[in-house]
């Protein structure tokens, strides 16, 4: 896929994330029978799709993979799969040729102390997209410089459980990092909802879900 600056104009883009409140719904999200709800709506032209981190292995049909830990990337990343695995050069480690198929810039200007953190916001894929310091603000900025007019967060819980960080999967080989970290997502959040053009949707499996307070909310199960 070749990307370019508004190609998602006037459409919706589903963004699926990690949040814990997807365990227990992974019939949403994964089906040992095939393609998921999720896939089916994408295939029948519903919204375009962004995958994060390990949401790809249990996705068939994301248009994109998206992430921006390098650690990840290295140990988790598939070979393949069947959307463009995009890598934002934000100074980590790049993560190998054989793992990515599209590479875009950090949008902070290069100099930026810890641009993995940086608060920027990209308009043109020449300048490139934020990364706040995780997968879903680089993503949440990608839709928005494609041109998506409604993006949907699903899985944006910013939550942990017993004080540690915590996912829907198993996916990751690092021990769960202090919750706290998900303060500082909330706050670049936060500043991200003052820059994106596109109107932006949180579902939750079940109201209160997600701590996110910057945009409107809808359950799951009524969009999708």
């Amino acid at each position: 896929m070749t990307l370019s600056d508004g190609m998602w104009s006037g459409q919706s883009c589903l963004i699926v994330g990690g949040g814990p409140s997807l365990r227990g719904w992974e019939g949403l999200i994964y089906n040992r029978l095939g393609r998921s709800p999720i896939d089916y709506a994408f295939e029948a032209g519903r919204f375009e799709m962004i995958a994060l981190n390990h949401a790809m292995t249990a996705l068939w049909s994301a248009s994109l993979w998206l992430g921006v830990d390098s650690v990840y990337w290295r140990k988790k990343a598939p070979a393949s799969s069947s959307g463009n695995r995009v890598w934002v050069d934000h100074g980590e480690k790049h993560p190998g040729q054989d793992k990515v198929d599209l590479v875009l810039p950090c949008a902070a200007p290069p100099g930026t102390p810890n641009r993995h953190w940086a608060l920027s916001w990209g308009r043109s894929l020449a300048e490139g997209v934020g990364c706040g310091g995780n997968s879903g603000f680089a993503a949440l900025n990608l839709a928005d410089v494609l041109g998506a007019e409604t993006v949907y967060l699903l899985g944006f819980d910013l939550r942990g459980e017993n004080g540690r960080t915590a996912n829907w999967h198993d996916g990751y080989a690092e021990k769960p990092a202090n919750e706290s970290v998900y303060d500082r997502f909330l706050e670049s959040f936060r500043w991200a909802s003052r820059q994106c053009r596109a109107r932006v949707v949180v579902l939750e499996v079940k109201a209160g879900d997600s701590r996110l307070d910057c945009w409107e909310k809808r359950l799951a199960e009524e969009v999708l």
